[in-house]
């Protein structure tokens, strides 16, 4: 079994699955914390934000590996959050292959393959072809150790 913590939060006396993270020990022992944002922003807004993220990369001010995915619409950013138990099963369990993961999710390969190409798409997972026994075998890898989510209220 692996050491990641699930972070969940109150929401309206409901407690809500958030992200997952590293235990501390882990965290002290990694230099840098790789790091997913997920927002919901205009595309202006994400331009804006991104200037600004460059410019304190070139000033140094930026530290540590943090990225940023942000949605322009409800239903993309509702469709990650509702699924990301499937993240989190793909780090606990360290698949060998989208066929193991559906195993241990007890779900149709089909509607899985779904799920994972939309995550690879917005880039939250990566998708790593190898040969196993002479058949290609894809394994879902993520590679983001926090998530954190960047909601204004407007």
């Amino acid at each position: 079994m692996n050491d990641r913590e699930f972070l969940y939060k109150y929401v309206n006396d409901d407690l809500q699955f958030v992200g997952f993270q590293k235990t501390r020990t882990e965290r002290i022992r990694s230099e840098a914390i790789k790091k997913l944002i997920v927002s919901i922003k205009s595309s202006s807004e994400s331009l804006s934000d991104f200037k600004k993220s460059l410019k304190k990369k070139r000033k140094g001010k930026l530290k540590g590996d943090q990225y940023e995915l942000s949605f322009d619409n409800k239903k993309d950013f509702n469709r990650f959050v509702k699924n990301l138990g499937l993240l989190a099963a793909i780090l606990n369990h360290r698949p060998k292959s989208i066929y193991e993961l559906a195993k241990l999710l007890s779900m149709d390969v089909c509607n899985l393959i779904k799920f994972i190409d939309f995550f690879e798409t917005v880039g939250a997972i990566k998708i790593k072809s190898k040969t196993v026994s002479g058949r290609e075998v894809k394994l879902p890898i993520v590679e983001y150790e926090q998530i954190e989510f960047d909601l204004k209220v407007a």
